[in-house]
């Protein structure tokens, strides 16, 4: 049944999904790490300033130039066509609203809401897509 399930249901937000992904995190253990010296930490406090710390050096600006930057962009020539960029800007239409509403399976949407919206689109539909 289990692999019914999960040809059926694949990736999709199903309960089967998340039932699959509990199981998973149960299992899932980080036992050790190594720091920038290469030496092996496994007590909790030094595996938090080991992830830590490459978080901060990852995310902290190091204020490149302005040549630098450029250095980096010139390479990239690929422009969006401008079709494509009206079509990415364009708002949304009541129509794409209703069809992302409805491809949602009405017991797998998120909280019990999936299944009332199918259920009463008539109603909230033009406050939900105004």
């Amino acid at each position: 049944m289990t692999k019914i399930n999960w040809i059926w249901s694949g990736d999709r937000n199903s309960r089967f999904l998340h039932a699959k992904s509990s199981v998973r995190k149960a299992r899932n253990r980080m036992i050790g790490l190594l720091d920038d010296n290469g030496s092996w930490c496994d007590s909790k406090v030094e595996m938090e300033d080991i992830i830590s710390n490459y978080f901060t050096g990852l995310f902290t600006s190091s204020n490149p130039k302005k040549e630098d930057i450029e250095i980096v962009t010139d390479g990239v020539t690929t422009k969006l066509p401008d079709q494509m960029v009206r079509y990415l800007e364009a708002k949304f239409m009541a129509s794409d609203v209703r069809k992302a509403v409805f491809d949602m399976h009405p017991t797998n949407a998120p909280e019990k809401d999936g299944l009332f919206y199918h259920k009463f689109w008539d109603k909230v539909g033009p406050s939900v897509t105004a």
